[in-house]
């Protein structure tokens, strides 16, 4: 999907934007004019291993191991997001929001020898794990609120002057490092610093000029920028395209550990009582939500940029049966006939 009747970079605002439209002339009483055009494609290249181990000594378990990049226009089938720049959509490509380079699984089952004993207490006895390890998905820093570029689409992206790897690694309760000037939004955010680094100073000052001669500096100081290890985000120019790719920062990987123990009675061979004792997140490791535009990843909110305090679960609306809760524990009576 694209806006056709796309304002030319410039000035914010409705009255401005409206008279940069295509068709203001022709069409004065049409904004935006969207069209659901596929322009959209994909390419996914993977390695896939699988290692089974089949019984053996009460033993067998299988494990998995991706390695991959999917690369895509936009991640949305069902209401995809207008471009940040509706006349050059392939700008778009990077990133599959669903990228997952490492991607590793083991799952087994031991079953723990028996020795007679009254009431099977010592018989019948089953271990059962299951592990998943992930590295860390891709988010896209957006600057859904300021208008920078003058297009009114609000799916501005700024510009980056160092190693998107120095912001790779966010998304728990630390944001990312925020910086303003004195009287600037950034400044007066919770959490950010007043006062402008030189890092970013010097950011602004080589972005190229915009419509009128608009500049990055004043840009700078109008909002603020971000700053980890070396490198630095700051706005561009007011009416002009920031040269961050789509998806080009990543957050944090995600791991647990599910165990089982399962204790067994049979009765006349064709009948089995099963307790079952299972714990979900066995260690308890925090995981935290995938960044997305309404959770860490807006550049237009200094101090909560880069930070979630969400799960997964509760972040997908999935509480009950979702992944990444604190640890669970189950208990349950299985009867088979």
């Amino acid at each position: 999907m694209f806006d056709q009747n796309q304002p030319t970079p410039g000035a914010a605002g409705a009255a401005a934007e409206n008279a940069r439209r295509p068709f203001a002339a022709q069409y004065p009483w049409f904004s935006s004019i969207q069209v659901w055009q596929g322009f959209q494609f994909s390419n996914y290249n993977g390695l896939q291993a699988t290692l089974t181990q089949r019984v053996s000594h009460g033993l067998n378990f299988t494990a998995g191991y991706t390695f991959s990049h999917a690369q895509e226009v936009g991640s949305a089938d069902v209401n995809p997001v207008i471009p940040q720049n509706s006349l050059n959509p392939l700008a778009e490509y990077g990133n599959a929001a669903q990228d997952v380079r490492h991607r590793f699984t083991i799952q087994g089952r031991y079953a723990i020898p028996g020795i007679k004993a009254p009431g099977q207490l010592l018989e019948g006895w089953q271990l059962t794990g299951a592990t998943q390890i992930w590295s860390a998905f891709p988010f896209n820093a957006v600057d859904g609120t300021n208008d920078v570029s003058g297009t009114g689409q609000l799916q501005d992206r700024w510009d980056l002057a160092g190693k998107a790897s120095d912001f790779n690694g966010y998304g728990g309760r630390i944001a990312v490092p925020c910086y303003g000037a004195a009287g600037s939004s950034f400044a007066a955010a919770a959490g950010c610093s007043t006062g402008l680094p030189q890092a970013c100073i010097d950011a602004a000052n080589s972005i190229p000029n915009g419509p009128g001669g608009t500049t990055g500096l004043a840009q700078l100081t109008k909002f603020g920028c971000y700053m980890s290890g070396s490198s630095v985000i700051v706005p561009p120019a007011q009416g002009t395209f920031g040269t961050m790719g789509r998806n080009i920062f990543r957050g944090r990987g995600f791991n647990t550990l599910d165990l089982s123990l399962m204790k067994g009675w049979t009765f006349k061979e064709r009948y089995l009582a099963q307790f079952r004792l299972e714990v979900y997140n066995l260690l308890n490791n925090t995981q935290f939500a995938q960044l997305s535009a309404t959770n860490g990843a807006s550049l237009a909110q200094p101090g909560k940029f880069g930070a979630t305090t969400g799960t997964p679960n509760i972040i997908n609306s999935s509480p009950i049966i979702g992944n990444g809760d604190t640890r669970r524990i189950q208990l349950g009576l299985r009867f088979q006939f």
